[in-house]
């Protein structure tokens, strides 16, 4: 029973009387001395003055190496810097472009009847009503709309847009 009210009362000293008190703090002659000048001329924080050097003190804060210690800043604790050495912070995984599915090659194209024939050089079967761009020279000259009329490896496609022309590439925006 002692062991265990000993357990609970270092446990409950770390986690009140040590959360936020600094690991460590480096002592050398410049930093005492710095502390002793910035004391006795502290600036008003009403005045501009006081703005520019707060703003030089947080851009040189900033230019500090990571792990670099402080004086006279809050620090993590030993639990905090535990905690986090186990639990690390997900960095955002940056979202990667995804390259154009290119279907195939635009044959045939009736502007009367609003279709194109499309020659697929891909084996995947593309649902019907699914959109796919053209491009020509460069530059999108429209949409089309899948259709379930298709012989491999041509299939038919309705012009939804745009003017389509023979020779236009065709690709899936997914």
């Amino acid at each position: 029973m002692t062991i265990r009210l000993l357990a609970l009362s270092l446990c409950a000293f770390f986690v009140c009387g040590c959360a936020n008190i600094p690991f460590f703090k480096p002592s050398t002659p410049a930093a005492e001395t710095e502390d002793a000048t910035s004391a006795s001329a502290t600036p008003d924080p009403a005045t501009p003055a006081a703005d520019a050097e707060n703003s030089d003190r947080e851009a040189a804060l900033r230019a500090l190496p990571e792990g670099t210690v402080v004086i006279g800043e809050k620090q993590p604790g030993i639990l905090t810097r535990w905690w986090q050495s186990i639990f690390k912070k997900k960095k955002p995984e940056i979202p990667v472009a995804q390259a154009p599915l290119w279907i195939g090659t635009i044959k045939v194209v009736n502007s009367a009847e609003r279709y194109v024939l499309i020659d697929s050089r891909i084996t995947i079967a593309l649902p019907p009503g699914e959109i796919l761009n053209s491009v020509g020279n460069d530059f999108e000259s429209g949409t089309v709309r899948t259709t379930a009329d298709r012989v491999h490896p041509f299939f038919i496609a309705d012009i939804a847009s745009g003017n389509p022309a023979v020779g236009d590439r065709v690709y899936s925006p997914k």
